[in-house]
Formats: structure tokens, C-alpha cells, sequence
């Protein structure tokens, strides 16, 4: 028994001793800072959980480095595993652990000449300047914690890490597939997540909604591509220059975000987005309770009255933003109404239920994203409120669009002639509230616009040059035809003013010169 406490204690030592240098093989792997932090707490864990099976104390060093190769080589197949099964995907695979490998073979066959150990010295340079996070130090302090306190041994150390805080959970989000491409200006950046169960017998089914995650962010990817593809085809056609296309900086990101990862909830939202308009614009939110594996609802979390519950908690903080300062839409304007039963939500820090407004939902666009954490109310003052609430106020729905088909000539007619009459009096703000952000505004050296605040800024004499303000004076605005692209107020020449469906609801997406 004295025999296995000082093994086990040496490797705890060793471990602790050298955990920068695994951190910086697992990131020579994975080239990612989460996935090398997630390789070295795995390994560590399953070399504390096997430390019986040393043979020889000395060999410590080739043993766990061996485990931790392992769970480098497992990302790295784990990113390209089962669903990416056609023949690109498998030349894919082989050569990133061929890449991983073969790097001392690579390293002798490159630079076997005179010149290798300088080249060598310079490898081994840039391997040092690797940055250790800072969660690297709590994470391995964390495990070997919590397997001394489970053995009972070493009760000094355990003691003095007590203060660290204990790493652990059922499952956790890691970073499935990474890529970038950019052809003809278009750059396109995809992060793809996926759930991993930790914890063995668990019941927690995770594949079907990885398959699910996985097929959503690469159609999206594609559906993006070809969308800009159009909008560059489109520009060219009617006299942009490739060059003046390349100013428009396109860019399609899909990614996430990790909003809680503990050992009752897993919360994550994967959002995909374009940064030339809103319209296409997606954010879907994960939420898993892992104490059943199932995905958590709002009932789930709040009972029966729920919607009573949400609704009265969010009048109250609308009123005190407003308060405040904030802006929010009226009754009359489509403001807040009662939530729907597909609201978007997430859990946060506090295991409570997050809901979630996209632009122009509840307030301007200006205002971004709107959130709503939900505090615990009693039933009785929800009850009260909504009587109040059904009494004094009357739900009116604004005029919602699928795209720029569903909206009729006159709609669209009516939508123009706020442009026109903003227009005609140079009024940038009202102009502004008409706008959907990010915008394009093809003045010399601007282009994508990513505020209100930043549109405000260029000021009104350089918005309404005069070239523009004709353009849109002379427009015919009565008989509008739908498109793909929207609806174009242009009374001829390159001047023009562009408008189409984004998240529901008429807005400006361009300014053209």
C-alpha cells in the first residue's frame, strides 16, 4: 500500500511539474486551445485513474506520454470521423495524423542537410512560444484534487488546493471541424460543435442531435456561399468592378457559443451569419438538462405557467430599461406581446432561463440581440399581471414577411415612400431607423457599415449626395416587382437605395453610388 502511494504521488508530481510541456504537444495536434486543454485533462484523468498499471516508476514519463498521443490522435479522428465519409474527407484524415506522426521524419527529411540543427533549434523556438492558458493550471490541479481526496492520499496537497475549483460534468461541448475558404472574395469561416459525453453509463444520447448540429452548420455554409455567389454575380452584371466587389469585404461566419456546461445543464447556441444583410441570419439555441439527457424546455424549467411567468417578468424589466433609457417598440409598433411557443432561450450561469429577441423583434435594430434573464416570481403576482395586461392591452401584430415574395406592391410601395420622404429632408437618424445594420454604403473608402451609430456618423451631406437624392426623388415607387435581392428605389443612373426582407420586416440593406 506504501508502495502505490509514492507511485501514485510521483506521477501527481510529474504531472503537476510538467503540464505546460503537454499543453504545448496537444496544441502541435490540434491547433486549437479548447481541444488541447480538453486532450490534457483527459489524459491526465485516465493516467490517474491507471496509475496501478506502472510497471516500472521510471518509465513514468514514456507511459503517460503515450496516453497523451492518444487522446491527441482521438480528436484529431474524432473531427473527421463517420460524417465525413466520402473520399476528400478520408485523403483529409490521413493526412492530419500522417501530419502529427511522421513530424520528426519530416523534420530529418526536410532539413537533413548542414543546416538542420539551426532549423531544429528554430522549431523548437516556436513550439516554446506556445501561450499557456491560464485555465490549464486550474483544470490539471482540479483532477489530481479530486482523485487524492477519493485515495485519501497526499492530505497536505489536497489541502493547500482546496480553494481550486473542481472540474467535472456528464458531458461537454468541443470543437468538432474547423475550416476556412475564400474564393472569388467571399471568405468563408466555419467552427462546427459537437456534444461528447464524459461520464460512462450515463443513458445521454448525443448523436442524432451531433448529426443534427453537424448537417445544419455545413448546409448553412452552403446555402451562404451560394447566396453571396448570386449577390456578386448580380453586382458585376450591372456594372461593379471586381474590384469594387472585393471592397464589400463578404463574409459568411458560422460558429457558437458556449453559455453553460455544468454538471445539470449543457447550453450552447450555433449561429451562422452574413455581414452584407441580416435576412439570412441564424442563431438556434441547445439546451440539454443532463440530469434525464432530454432537451430542456421552458415548462420544463418553470412549471405549468410558464408563459405567464416569462411574459410578467419581462413587462416589468422592459419598463424599467425604458426607464433607463432603452428603446423598445410600442403595441402599435410590434413591440413585446407575449412570448411565442418557439422562443428562443438559453441557460445561463445561474441555471436560469435566458430569452432571447433577434434584431428588430421587440426594439430598433440599433439595439442588436435582446435578453431577458428570468427570475423566479411567485404564481400569484404572474396571475395578477396578466389580468391587468389582458385587460389594458391588446396584442396587434406587425405585417411579418417569409422573404421578398410574400411582399405585395402596395407594402412595398408604402415602405419607399419613408425612404423618399427621409430622403427629401436629409433626416440621416430617420433614415438610420429604416436601415438593418450591418449595411452596405458604397461611398469611397466605407463599405460595410456595422452600426447605427457608425451610419450616423458619415454624416447627412455625405449620405444624400445630390446624384442619390434625384435618383430616389424620381423613383417610381408604385409598381414594385419582388426579386431574390429585394426591391431596388432607383429613379436611373448608379444612384440607388435597396430594400428587402430581413428578419421578418422591410428594411434598407444598401446604398449604392
Amino acid at each position: 500500500m506504501k508502495q502505490k502511494q509514492i507511485l501514485y504521488e510521483k506521477l501527481i508530481q510529474y504531472i503537476l511539474e510538467n503540464q505546460d510541456r503537454f499543453y504545448r504537444v496537444a496544441y502541435s495536434y490540434t491547433r486549437h486551445q479548447e481541444d488541447a486543454l480538453d486532450v490534457v485533462q483527459s489524459a491526465v484523468c485516465k493516467a490517474v485513474e491507471a496509475y496501478e498499471s506502472i510497471q516500472n516508476e521510471d518509465a513514468v514519463k514514456t507511459w503517460f506520454y503515450k496516453i497523451l498521443i492518444n487522446e491527441c490522435l482521438a480528436v484529431l479522428k474524432k473531427r473527421k470521423r463517420l460524417l465525413l465519409s466520402d473520399e476528400s474527407s478520408e485523403r483529409e484524415e490521413a493526412y492530419f495524423e500522417n501530419k502529427a506522426l511522421s513530424w520528426p521524419k519530416t523534420v530529418e527529411r526536410e532539413y537533413s542537410g548542414g543546416g538542420f540543427m539551426s532549423k531544429l533549434d528554430i522549431m523548437k523556438e516556436r513550439y516554446d512560444r506556445i501561450a499557456i492558458p491560464e485555465e490549464l493550471n486550474t483544470r490539471i490541479a482540479g483532477v489530481c484534487v479530486l482523485f487524492i481526496a477519493a485515495l485519501n492520499v497526499s492530505p497536505v496537497f489536497a489541502q493547500e488546493a482546496e480553494q481550486l475549483p473542481m472540474i467535472g460534468g456528464l458531458a461537454r461541448i468541443l470543437t468538432f471541424r474547423t475550416y476556412e475558404t475564400e474564393k472569388d472574395d467571399i471568405a468563408v469561416s466555419v467552427e462546427i460543435p459537437t456534444i461528447e459525453v464524459i461520464a460512462a453509463d450515463t443513458g445521454i444520447a448525443v448523436d442524432e442531435i451531433n448529426q443534427e448540429i453537424f448537417d445544419r452548420c455545413n448546409q448553412y455554409a452552403a446555402e451562404a456561399l451560394q447566396r453571396a455567389e448570386e449577390y456578386r454575380t448580380a453586382f458585376l452584371e450591372t456594372g461593379g468592378t471586381p474590384e469594387e466587389w472585393a471592397e464589400h469585404k463578404i463574409k459568411i461566419t458560422v460558429g457558437y457559443e458556449i453559455k453553460q456546461q455544468n454538471n445539470d445543464y449543457l447550453s450552447f447556441v450555433v449561429r451562422g451569419t452574413e455581414n452584407w444583410a441580416n435576412a439570412y441570419n441564424e442563431s438556434r439555441y441547445y439546451n440539454m438538462d443532463l440530469r434525464t439527457g432530454e432537451m430542456v424546455t421552458l415548462k420544463d424549467m418553470l412549471g405549468d405557467d410558464y408563459e405567464e411567468l416569462v411574459n410578467e417578468s419581462i413587462r416589468e424589466q422592459i419598463t424599467e430599461r425604458e426607464k433607463a433609457g432603452e428603446v423598445f417598440f410600442s403595441a402599435e409598433e410590434g413591440g413585446f406581446a407575449g412570448i411565442s411557443e418557439d422562443v428562443k432561450f438559453y441557460i445561463n450561469e445561474n441555471n436560469r432561463p435566458v430569452i432571447v429577441f433577434g434584431k428588430y423583434e421587440i426594439a430598433p435594430g440599433s439595439s442588436g440581440e435582446i435578453a431577458f434573464e428570468i427570475k423566479e416570481i411567485s404564481h400569484d403576482s404572474a396571475a395578477e399581471m396578466t389580468e391587468t395586461n389582458d385587460a389594458d392591452e391588446a396584442a396587434q401584430t406587425p405585417q411579418m414577411y417569409e422573404d421578398n415574395f410574400a411582399v405585395d406592391s402596395k407594402a412595398a410601395g408604402k415602405f419607399a415612400k419613408k425612404i423618399q420622404e427621409a430622403a427629401a429632408q436629409k433626416d440621416l437618424e430617420a433614415l438610420a431607423e429604416l436601415t438593418a445594420f450591418p449595411v452596405y454604403v458604397g461611398l469611397p473608402d466605407v463599405g460595410v457599415v456595422e452600426t447605427k451609430e457608425e451610419f450616423l456618423r458619415l454624416g447627412a451631406e455625405a449620405v444624400f449626395t445630390d446624384e442619390l437624392l434625384e435618383s430616389v426623388k424620381n423613383a417610381d415607387i408604385d409598381h414594385f416587382q419582388p426579386s431574390m435581392a429585394g426591391f431596388s428605389i432607383s429613379g436611373g443612373g448608379a444612384a440607388n437605395i435597396n430594400f428587402g426582407v430581413l428578419d421578418g420586416v422591410l428594411a434598407i440593406n444598401g446604398i449604392n453610388y
